[in-house]
């Protein structure tokens, strides 16, 4: 008829006070390397329209090409 009893400390649970992970989570594979790159402002307002066509971020969009890029390359030059 009634749950059982939990203990309470005023208004809370013991399990109301049992400390949560806050935050992101950890990687596995953190992004941690970084690499300077200049643009032309031509070039920046082209990749910025592109991103935002994509509807992702600058960095994401740049990684993505670059990785993209390395990706073919490697893949080509193993047929090869």
């Amino acid at each position: 008829m009634y749950a059982a009893a939990r203990p309470r400390f005023g208004l809370f649970t013991l399990e109301d006070m049992t400390p949560k992970p806050r935050g992101r989570p950890i990687s596995d594979e953190p992004r941690n390397q970084q690499r300077p790159v200049r643009f032309t402002e031509a070039e920046m307002v082209l990749v910025e329209h592109a991103a935002e066509v994509d509807g992702v971020t600058v960095a994401a969009f740049i990684r993505g090409a670059a990785v993209r890029a390395a990706r073919q390359k490697a893949k080509s030059s193993r047929t090869k």
